[in-house]
C-alpha cells in the first residue's frame, strides 16, 4: 500500500516543485463565502488552467489564515480505514459459485480502492483458482495508480496551505488528517507536513 501512495506523492512533489512554494497573498478585502466556495472547487482541478486557479486560491487562503484554517477544518476530512470484515467478505465472495456475487464483490473492492490492496496482495499468496487469481490481479492493477482523485488533490493542497500557515490551529487540523487510514496519500502527506513544521 505504501508504494501506491508514494507514487501519487511523487507526482504531487514534482508538480509542487515546478509550481514553487506558496507565497501568501492577502486580498484587499476579506474573502467572501462565494469566493471561498470557488477556491474550494478550484483546489480539485487537475488541468493546467485549473492548477493555476488552485495555486492562486492557495495563496489567497495562506494570506487569510484566520479565515482559511476554520474553513479548511470544516471541509477537510481524514480518510476512514476500510472495514476489515467487509474486505474479507468480498475476498471470500470472489470465490463464490454465483456470478453476481463475484461481480458485486469485485465492484466493492474496486470502490474501496488502494486501501484494500494489502488484503488483496495477501490473498494472492494463497493457492487460488485461476479465475480468482486473475480477477484479483486485475483489481490490484487498477489500484496501482499514480493519478490523484479530485478529493485527494484538494486535501493535499489544503495540507500545503495549512503547513504554510503553521499556526497552532493549523497544526491541529493537520493532526486530525494525519489520523486517517494508514497508507492513504493524504494521511502520509499530513504526517510529512507535521514533521516539516518541527524542523
Amino acid at each position: 500500500m505504501l508504494r501506491l501512495a508514494c507514487g501519487a506523492l511523487l507526482v504531487l512533489a514534482f508538480a509542487s516543485a515546478a509550481e514553487g512554494p506558496i507565497e501568501p497573498n492577502k486580498p484587499s478585502t476579506p474573502l467572501s463565502a462565494k469566493q471561498l466556495d470557488s477556491i474550494w472547487n478550484d483546489l480539485a482541478e487537475h488541468d493546467d488552467a485549473g492548477t493555476q486557479k488552485a495555486r492562486s486560491g492557495m495563496r489567497a487562503l495562506a494570506g487569510e489564515p484566520k479565515l482559511a484554517v476554520p474553513f479548511l477544518k470544516q471541509r477537510l476530512r481524514a480518510v476512514p480505514s476500510p472495514d476489515a470484515k467487509t474486505v474479507a467478505q468480498c475476498l471470500t465472495d470472489l470465490e463464490a459459485i454465483d456470478f453476481k456475487t463475484r461481480e458485486n464483490a469485485a465492484k466493492q473492492l474496486e470502490a474501496i480502492g488502494p486501501l484494500a490492496s494489502p488484503a488483496v496482495e495477501k490473498k494472492l499468496t494463497e493457492k487460488l483458482p485461476l479465475d480468482t487469481q486473475r480477477r484479483l490481479e486485475m483489481l490490484l492493477e487498477k489500484m496501482e495508480r499514480n493519478t490523484l482523485s479530485g478529493d485527494e488533490l484538494r486535501t493535499l493542497r489544503g495540507i500545503e496551505v495549512l503547513q504554510n500557515i503553521g499556526s497552532v490551529e493549523a497544526v491541529d487540523v493537520l493532526h486530525a488528517i494525519s489520523a486517517g487510514a494508514d497508507g492513504a496519500v493524504t494521511t502520509l502527506q499530513a504526517k510529512k507536513a507535521l514533521v516539516n513544521l518541527t524542523k
